[in-house]
């Protein structure tokens, strides 16, 4: 299934983000 490829490719992505920047661009806007 393609659209939940890409939603663990974001889910992953985010991870990283959050990883990297310390801090989650959903929950700190």
């Amino acid at each position: 299934e393609l659209e939940a490829f890409f939603s663990a490719e974001e889910q992953r992505q985010r991870q990283a983000f959050i990883d990297k920047y310390n801090f989650d661009p959903v929950n700190d806007c």
